[in-house]
Parts: C-alpha cells; sequence; structure tokens
C-alpha cells in the first residue's frame, strides 16, 4: 500500500489571491490522473496540436515536480497560475511520483467519506 499523497478530509481547504476556496479531493486525483494520461507514450492523445506539442516536450525530460509546476503554470491552457493555489504543486506532484511508481486508484481510496 502506498502512502495516501492527499490530506484526509473530502474536502481540501485552500487559501488562493485572498479567497478561501476548496477543492475536493478527487479533482484533484482526477487532474493527476489526467496528466499522467496525457504523459504516457503508448497511448495516443486526440486533442489540438498545441496541446500534444506542449505534453510531447514536456516528457521528454522533465521530473515529476517539473511537470506539475509547467502544467499548472501553463496560462495559456488555464488564463491563471494554478501554481500559486496553496499546496497544489505538491499535491500533486506526490501523487503524479506515485502513479509513476506504480500506484493505482485503489491506493488513494483510503480518504474518507
Amino acid at each position: 500500500m502506498f502512502p495516501n499523497p492527499v490530506r484526509s478530509q473530502r474536502f481540501y481547504w485552500m487559501q488562493s489571491s485572498s479567497k478561501i476556496k476548496t477543492i475536493k479531493l478527487g479533482m484533484i486525483l482526477a487532474f493527476t490522473y489526467l496528466i499522467k494520461f496525457y504523459l504516457t507514450e503508448d497511448i495516443p492523445i486526440r486533442d489540438n496540436e498545441d496541446v500534444k506539442i506542449f505534453f510531447k516536450n514536456l516528457k521528454k525530460d522533465s521530473s515529476a515536480p517539473e511537470q506539475i509546476r509547467k502544467v499548472l503554470g501553463h496560462q495559456v491552457f488555464w488564463k491563471t497560475d494554478l501554481n500559486d493555489i496553496h499546496e497544489l504543486p505538491e499535491l500533486m506532484t506526490t501523487q503524479l511520483q506515485l502513479l509513476n511508481n506504480g500506484a493505482g486508484i485503489e491506493d488513494f481510496l483510503s480518504l474518507e467519506a
């Protein structure tokens, strides 16, 4: 069993831009899985060419922390820098590292309902 990389609450409270926001932990996990999916070489991605080129370049020589930082900071995608959301890059980096080491969804199901 892999260590749980996220908070044990159902919602994760964050402070960003002087406002308190909540993000469901499942959304953070899903976002990380989406990034992992886009970084997987053996699955053809059906998206616009700019997105495919971004992820192709990203997977060449980046580590998990660098990949997460670059995806969250790619303002063309998000119109803002998601790295500014308190602890989001750290949570997603931990999750991506676990996924890269073979963790599956069952390893993340210990979250409290």
